[in-house]
């Protein structure tokens, strides 16, 4: 009796595994061997990746190339980066990279990508009511590090 109900019970349809909805809500954080092999820190490493992530998205990534390329060639000179500024909060932070982690332990980690010369980090010089930090990858000081690993830079 029981089963022949259970046969007609309305069946809840489950969508498919490669549906266009399930793919939206995936997130994915990774984790890079060279960028762990650097930091000697697998959530160094994750924050370290997802700025270089974000790095890569911005319009203005060639104006970053090309001064990057003048600043190894003007080496004497103090470094002010000007372009790709990443805005980014803490909380974004341990949002995209997954990492379950407080806000101050964020701000450490990214505090030693900075001490290592890997990021650079300041207010928002527009606003300066904006305490929200933004981040620059500093790519020449990684791919320096890293080819002393005889690691380099994914493309």
């Amino acid at each position: 009796m029981i089963s022949s109900a259970l046969d007609h019970a309305p069946q809840k349809e489950e969508p498919p595994l490669n549906s266009a909805d399930s793919v939206k809500t995936q997130q994915v954080s990774l984790i890079r061997k060279e960028l762990v092999a650097l930091t000697g820190n697998h959530s160094h490493a994750v924050i370290l990746n997802q700025l270089l992530y974000w790095t890569q998205r911005v319009k203005d990534f060639d104006l970053l190339l090309e001064e990057e390329k003048n600043c190894c060639s003007n080496s004497h000179e103090k470094h002010h980066p000007q372009h790709v500024w990443i805005y980014k909060t803490s909380n974004d932070l341990i949002k995209e990279t997954m990492l379950q982690v407080n806000r101050s332990t964020i701000r450490r980690y990214t505090n030693v990508l900075v001490q290592k010369g890997w990021v650079y980090e300041r207010q928002n010089p527009s606003n300066k009511w904006d305490r929200t930090i933004q981040y620059r990858v500093n790519l020449n000081k990684i791919q320096e590090d890293l080819l002393d690993l005889g690691q380099s830079l994914p493309d």
